[in-house]
């Protein structure tokens, strides 16, 4: 070989890009099309199923089935009554802080018992005069503002006027049961960090604010006077009505539901007298409230929810102008009625305009607005003989709404989240590795195959990939062969292989392969020096661009609003998490690498690196969309090469760096600084990031620059509280397992003696 000093330079400057510009135009949206092609067989099994329906009964099959497939993706939604009965003196269930008198009107500032050290504060409208069968209404604010935005108010005293009572609460994570430092609308941000650590703990941020509405539903319905025939339950735009809904359709004590923007879709022609539903799961979001995870794979969709109100009262309410035709949702809620003979129970109210059409007016509204509103005071009175309100206006200040009162917070222990998670997590884990130890060792690593699997989603490729190309690329310093792989339909995995220059023709060479969320180019680049020392000991190198990574990346950065999350957030409605993915592309290039006689895949190693930069370790957390937001993790690469040596018994060797210390780092602090396509919901049954680096001993293991769940680089002690388990597995063979704050430089040397020996 050539002057080993030179083949680094040499790496750095071979073009590594494997798609031509026909591929390179259509690979940033390759994940976007695979999930569309899936979302389109879902919506058409969808539409078949529910065709088939002619009876009332025939409905109620159907909807059950899917109902209590939502139950089972997002938990309870009843708390025990040992929590119902905590805080509020005398065990009442909720505590009066003080009172407010209006004009015509009372305001009451309550604290209700939810979950422990999560107490919920609310404001309850009533009349001056209470009367003796006095409707009830539950008011679902936005996700972007707490109880005492105005609008609130104005609903709050303007039905307590005509004779109402209205109960309005703070979502989790906002107002007074704020969980970040900044307020405003920097709260609907913060709900994606809510989402991913829930969903880490294997809990739902749905499931989690639908309890709590349904608490202040209990309040409501408990009230003396409240009339249990005219509860109405209104959900508010951006994100109430979603609330909203799943309230209706999962208690029967609601007699009306109004949830804004939720329940619908488009249609385009498909063919004549015909229509194609786009869209029956609602897109990709950052806000997993919206993106129920396993909705498209078990069919409990918006409209569903919606729908599953029937007969009882439903207005179908949107914030902007709206027509009937190419509604599919609507028409399918229209036909659902009809089965139950209650056509007149379904009726929809909409506002005017766009705000998305610039110079145009429009009826944009926080939550419900005057315009929306004045829409539903008919409905309302035709359905349940409630009053026409009389539009009110007198704003209270945040002081006077205010429910956690110093002497209050005497008896109601507040408690940050993440820290209530992280003590939940720990007894997660605690039984999860208990389970796992008491098996016989021999029996720990399918088990744990198993328990990812179930977690990741599909981790097994289902056919043998395809060699699409194949392009050599001259060097006097090495073999460079540009790879590309057709793993499954529509989805192209782009690859390096490298070849030490002088190897013989008929050698059956090791091989590391290597993986990063930034790419093979940027691995390259960075580690190109490693690579060159690989070779130099005949050791191939494959790097590997598994899908949304390197070339097939989507573009544009990854934070909360990002393609990245749009797509991740699909992923696992459609039932799969992005990981898992990647780690059946992994498995797929190893599967193709095996076929290949130049190639020992009995002789695997490997290495998984994030180039991430760290946060400082005493840095505050900034507003998310800020010039300078938080730093992020990408543990992609040491996360798919500890699972894909789970999975594959032909590695030899795995180093895994920039990977996090466990998935429950994720709850050290309010904010979890980590893309969601990394999010596995429930992981920490699986015994977490440790337990699986235990299962892998005696297999030769380096854990290098790990980084908790902050992004801050973890320093020895971090790592030996956090790595235990790891290092208890290992204790028979000390020297196989590194677990170090530091990167070594030492990456060839120790890789081929464990490939070669």
């Amino acid at each position: 070989m050539n002057n080993t000093a030179e083949v680094p330079s040499k790496l750095i400057a071979l073009k590594s890009t494997v798609l031509n510009a026909e591929e390179s135009a259509t690979a940033a949206g390759m994940l976007q099309a695979d999930l569309q092609t899936r979302v389109r067989t879902f919506a058409e099994r969808d539409s078949a199923e529910f065709a088939k329906i002619q009876t009332s009964a025939e409905w109620e099959k159907f909807r059950d089935q899917r109902l209590a497939a939502l139950k089972k993706s997002i938990g309870a939604l009843a708390l025990s009554p040992e929590i119902l009965q905590s805080g509020a003196p005398g065990g009442a269930g909720f505590e009066v802080t003080g009172t407010i008198a209006g004009d015509g009107y009372r305001v009451e500032n309550l604290l209700i018992a939810g979950r422990p050290g999560l107490p919920i504060t609310a404001n309850l409208y009533a009349p001056a005069e209470a009367g003796t069968a006095m409707p009830g209404i539950l008011v679902v604010s936005s996700h972007h503002n707490p109880k005492w935005q105005g609008e609130l108010q104005d609903m709050g005293m303007l039905w307590a006027r005509s004779g109402c009572v209205v109960i309005v609460i703070d979502n989790l994570g906002y107002g007074e049961r704020g969980q970040q430092f900044y307020g405003g609308r920097e709260d609907y941000r913060w709900r994606y960090h809510t989402g991913m650590q829930l969903y880490t703990a294997g809990e739902n941020l749905m499931a989690w604010m639908a309890a709590d509405q349904r608490r202040a539903l209990d309040v409501l319905t408990s009230r003396a006077g409240v009339d249990p025939k005219r509860i109405v339950v209104m959900g508010s735009v951006a994100g109430g009505g979603d609330i909203a809904a799943l309230l209706a359709a999962t208690d029967s004590r609601v007699t009306c539901a109004i949830p804004f923007n939720t329940g619908g879709a488009g249609t385009h022609p498909a063919a004549a007298g015909q229509t194609e539903w786009v869209d029956p799961i609602g897109g990709g979001d950052w806000d997993a409230v919206r993106c129920l995870r396993n909705k498209g794979r078990d069919g409990f969709t918006n409209w569903l929810i919606a729908a599953a109100n029937a007969p009882r009262y439903t207005i179908y309410a949107r914030e902007f102008e709206w027509q009937p035709a190419g509604d599919e949702g609507y028409a399918r809620l229209g036909r659902v009625f009809g089965l139950f003979g209650a056509a007149e129970h379904l009726t929809a109210v909409h506002g005017f305009g766009d705000e998305r059409i610039a110079g145009k007016p429009h009826s944009a509204c926080n939550n419900i607005g005057p315009h929306q509103r004045k829409e539903i005071f008919p409905v309302l009175k035709n359905w349940l003989s409630m009053p026409l309100p009389t539009e009110f206006q007198h704003r209270l200040s945040t002081q006077q709404l205010t429910c956690l009162t110093p002497e209050a917070r005497t008896h109601w222990r507040v408690r940050p989240l993440n820290e209530l998670l992280a003590e939940a997590g720990a007894q997660k884990l605690a039984a999860a590795r208990a389970a796992l130890a008491a098996l016989p060792a021999d029996k720990r690593k399918e088990q744990l195959r198993r328990i990812w699997a179930e977690k990741l989603g599909n981790v097994t490729p289902a056919v043998a990939p395809e060699l699409k190309r194949s392009e050599v690329v001259s060097s006097d310093a090495f073999a460079a062969e540009k790879l590309l792989l057709v793993v499954e339909p529509g989805i192209s995995i782009p690859s390096l292989l490298l070849k030490p220059k002088a190897a013989a023709a008929d050698a059956k060479l090791p091989v590391v392969l290597a993986v990063a969320q930034g790419g093979k180019d940027l691995f390259l680049c960075k580690r190109a020096q490693e690579v060159s020392d690989l070779l130099a000991r005949n050791v191939a190198v494959c790097l590997v661009d598994v899908r949304g990574s390197g070339e097939t990346s989507p573009g544009g950065d990854r934070y909360w609003y990002s393609s990245a999350v749009d797509t991740a957030s699909v992923e696992l409605m459609l039932g799969q998490t992005i990981l898992g993915s990647k780690v059946r592309d992994l498995r797929s290039v190893l599967a193709y690498l095996r076929t290949r006689a130049d190639i020992d895949a009995k002789r695997v190693a490997v290495w998984g690196e994030s180039f991430a930069p760290v946060n400082a370790p005493t840095f505050v957390d900034p507003p998310m969309k800020t010039d300078n937001s938080a730093l992020q993790a990408e543990p992609l690469g040491a996360t798919a090469a500890l699972l894909l040596a789970l999975y594959e018994d032909d590695v030899k060797a795995v180093i895994a760096r920039g990977g996090l210390t466990g998935y429950a780092s994720l709850f050290d602090g309010p904010a979890c600084n980590i893309v969601s396509d990394m999010i596995v919901p429930e992981v920490l049954e699986t015994g977490d990031l440790s337990t699986l680096a235990a299962t892998l001993a005696p297999l030769p293991l380096k854990l290098e620059a790990s980084v908790d769940g902050r992004n801050r680089l973890a320093r020895q002690p971090r790592l030996d509280r956090d790595f235990t388990p790891a290092r208890e597995a290992y204790k028979a063979q000390p020297d196989a397992l590194t677990i170090s704050p530091e990167v070594s430089d030492e990456t060839a040397d120790w890789m081929s003696k464990m490939l070669l020996k």
